[in-house]
């Protein structure tokens, strides 16, 4: 079963780090941007925000 652990250093040292651990491999984290899934309040209409 694949894991994952996130390791903060120099790429050298996380590359050699990796070479030596039998089954490991070093990958750069990448962040992906989601949209907010929470509703918005919606903006009453102009005409209706006057009465």
């Amino acid at each position: 079963m694949p894991r994952m652990l996130l390791v903060e250093g120099a790429p050298s040292k996380v590359l050699q780090l990796a070479g030596r651990l039998t089954g490991w491999v070093a990958a750069e984290d990448h962040a992906v941007r989601l949209p907010d899934p929470r509703p918005k309040a919606r903006a009453k209409p102009a005409s209706k925000r006057a009465a």
